[in-house]
């Protein structure tokens, strides 16, 4: 492609977004957004009495459980449903005794009925129930009843304090009685989850057992007492694979496995892990039905262990075939696309495995809320065994509407939303826009999606884009396209991909005339990327790591002005160092090079900008940069922060974080890995939530350069790195 044929491209892109620079745009999304957010149900409910906080996620408990929004008014029968997940709630919370009454208001707020419920658990006068869209539940807690003290006897092998963690959560700086909820259910739980634990380090007969329980009825304070007894521990010597002595099944014979010499602690879990090995050898091979029993003999027992020899009997059941394929609720999705995506074949001996593979492959397209598969018999006119297998599919609704909200310290409030289509053709592509609007900055981005199927092994994506933000010494403007191939790899927990981007690069209204780069570029380039996540959890990890690497090549041939490359790579880790205190730690490094290229015309807005809640924490977004003679900060070419911080959990969901930051940088590539060094230390709460941690953060600057701030101050939601 000619630069001359890219330039037109990319008058054409950057025309399509141009409205997104509009004033009158930013003021009509952020006004639109927030009218559309503040839509209610169609049938409304609030709840008082146990604090802002805990009203609002109760309101959002019956918000989804009553399925509000598909009701125009209260019934009686939703009202007692609605008493009931109140209830629960509270009897989870260590409130064994709420009262809790009902008003029903029209839509002024004002009181139509109220009602309460009698001893029987009944709605009174429920025959006389008004017609209302809004109802107010009315909670008095009660006392709280909480474990004041768990206290162990007879353990040698548990950690007292580890075993409290089956009854309460590790305490923080501030415990509050609410921290620690009493009822028979969380003790019941308790003692089962402790006594399993012990069972699967190899002490079968163990036994935990409630010995007192003490109630303070003034203070709501319970003290209990357990008693546990361990016994011998048992240990796995051998596994053993035979046939059941009414089987003779030849091909079957052949399946089984060589006796396996073992050492390590024996438990029913560690048992069927085992026999789901042996099973799933004969599921490959056409036995969808067969059963394996677990056959143990124990050794002579004495004080510390048991010796285990370990028997798997294999009645495997007739040897099936695959009769037919058939499908059940696939009313929007095409039939000959979802048998593309099965990989059994009519004819052929049944492979519950590949079956389920099967499955697994059709619920990865994302348009299905659920997929199963079930197996019935077949009769075959000369009497063999045979199955059909029956894919069962709930789709999704096509059309999906979201509103994006969040806040950061730089952008301050960040409002838009998402319009997606999925299963278009009836083949699982979906389109989807997105819009995002800051004080800061505005975005908008189509995509096209094509998933992977078992005939091309790549999720495909097209995209156009457009985004304008006015950084701390320059204004942004980038608009492009961009088409790739993504692939993962669920073994590896890893996705790497494959892009071709086109894009106009543009720095506008620059602070200061002594800035390096090319302000105005179009580019084109090959990204290549690599992710690897094993972290516990997307949004609040507490173990795990996480790591990329990401290289990116702008060249002629592919329709760039100018030859460069972009690299980078990040790597985060976090652990749970005692049952308290969690550690994290951070490493980032990027730069830009212009190998065979020239370095003073590398893009202006490809430099990197550091400072931020997400970078070198003692500053400002962008203003931990290089500046040059004029003051004016140019960004770097290339640049290592290291994050390392602690974490502990405070009060209830909120933790306290100790941090430290530190940056090595350079405008120059030539001075890699960095002629700058910055550092901050600093401290913040956290609360979590279910979008991620709400940060309140304060970074104080260990070095400084003229004009840099003392510290500064950051509000913004979601981890760091």
């Amino acid at each position: 492609m000619r630069t001359s044929d890219t330039s037109s491209v990319a008058a054409i892109v950057t025309a399509v977004f141009k409205f997104a620079r509009a004033k009158t745009l930013r003021a009509w999304l952020l006004a639109g957004c927030l009218t559309v957010g503040g839509s209610l149900h169609a049938v409304d409910v609030s709840v008082e009495g146990t604090g802002w906080l805990q009203d609002l996620s109760l309101e959002n408990i019956l918000q989804r459980s009553l399925e509000l929004d598909q009701h125009e008014s209260w019934d009686p029968n939703m009202i007692e449903d609605g008493f009931f997940f109140l209830k629960e709630q509270m009897r989870k919370s260590g409130h064994l005794e709420p009262t809790i009454d009902v008003l029903l208001l029209d839509e002024e707020g004002e009181q139509l009925a109220s009602y309460t419920w009698n001893e029987n658990l009944q709605l009174t006068d429920e025959r006389n129930v008004p017609e209302a869209g809004r109802a107010k539940f009315q909670i008095e807690p009660g006392k709280l009843f909480y474990f004041e003290n768990v206290a162990f006897q007879g353990s040698d092998v548990i950690d007292p304090e580890k075993a409290k963690l089956y009854f309460h959560p590790a305490q923080g700086l501030i415990s509050s009685k609410g921290d620690r909820p009493y009822n028979e259910s969380i003790l019941g739980s308790g003692v089962r989850n402790l006594q399993a634990e012990l069972q699967n380090m190899g002490y079968q007969d163990a036994q935990a057992s409630v010995d007192t329980v003490d109630i303070d009825q003034k203070t709501g304070g319970v003290r209990v007492d357990i008693s546990v007894e361990e016994g011998p521990r048992y240990w796995l010597r051998d596994v053993h694979d035979a046939l059941a002595e009414d089987v003779s099944d030849d091909y079957a014979r052949k399946l089984l496995r060589d006796d396996q010499q073992v050492e390590e602690p024996y438990s029913q879990s560690k048992a069927r892990d085992y026999a789901t090995r042996l099973r799933n050898i004969f599921y490959q091979n056409g036995y969808p039905g067969v059963e394996i029993g677990l056959e143990p003999t124990y050794g002579d027992a004495n004080e510390e262990k048991v010796d285990v020899e370990l028997d798997l009997v294999v009645t495997p059941g007739p040897r099936t075939r695959l009769a037919a394929v058939e499908l059940e609720g696939f009313n929007d999705t095409k039939a000959e696309f979802v048998r593309e995506n099965i990989t059994v074949e009519e004819g052929q001996w049944l492979n519950r495995l590949a079956l389920e593979s099967s499955r697994d492959r059709l619920a990865r397209l994302g348009v299905f809320n659920r997929m199963r598969y079930r197996l019935e018999p077949v009769e075959t006119e000369d009497g063999s065994a045979a199955q059909k297998a029956v894919f069962m599919a709930e789709e999704v609704k096509q059309q999906k509407f979201s509103l994006l909200l969040g806040w950061g310290s730089y952008e301050m409030l960040r409002i838009g939303f998402v319009y997606q289509y999925r299963n278009l053709w009836g083949r699982a592509h979906s389109t989807t826009f997105q819009a995002l609007q800051t004080f800061k900055s505005s975005a908008a981005r189509w995509q096209y999606a094509i998933p992977e199927t078992r005939a091309f092994a790549y999720n495909s994506q097209f995209s156009l884009y457009g985004i304008t933000r006015e950084e701390v010494s320059f204004d942004r403007e980038e608009y492009g396209a961009e088409a790739g191939l993504y692939r993962d790899l669920e073994s590896w927990d890893s996705r790497y991909s494959v892009v071709y981007r086109l894009e106009q690069l543009r720095s506008r209204d620059i602070d200061g005339n002594e800035i390096p780069g090319d302000p105005d570029q179009i580019s084109a380039s090959i990204a290549f990327e690599w992710a690897t996540d094993q972290r516990n959890s997307l949004l609040s990890p507490d173990s795990g790591i996480r790591w990329t690497f990401r290289s990116e090549f702008a060249d002629p041939v592919w329709g760039a002005q100018e030859r460069y490359q972009l690299w980078g790579g990040t790597i985060s880790w976090q652990a749970n160092v005692t049952n308290s205190w969690k550690l994290r730690v951070g490493l980032r490094h990027e730069a830009l090079t212009a190998w065979f290229g020239e370095q003073d015309s590398t893009p202006f807005n490809q430099r990197m900008f550091t400072g931020g809640e997400n970078s070198i924490r003692g500053y400002p977004e962008g203003e931990a940069a290089p500046r040059n003679a004029e003051g004016t900060y140019i960004g770097s070419e290339t640049m290592t922060l290291l994050s390392t911080e602690v974490q502990r959990r405070f009060y209830k969901n909120i933790y306290m974080v100790f941090f430290a930051d530190q940056l090595l940088q350079s405008e120059d590539i030539n001075h890699w890995p960095g002629n700058q060094y910055l550092a901050s230390a600093g401290a913040g709460l956290r609360m979590m939530t279910p979008l991620g941690p709400l940060r309140f953060e304060y970074g104080h600057n260990l070095t400084k350069r003229d004009g840099d701030p003392d510290g500064t101050f950051h509000f913004s939601i979601g981890y760091p790195f």
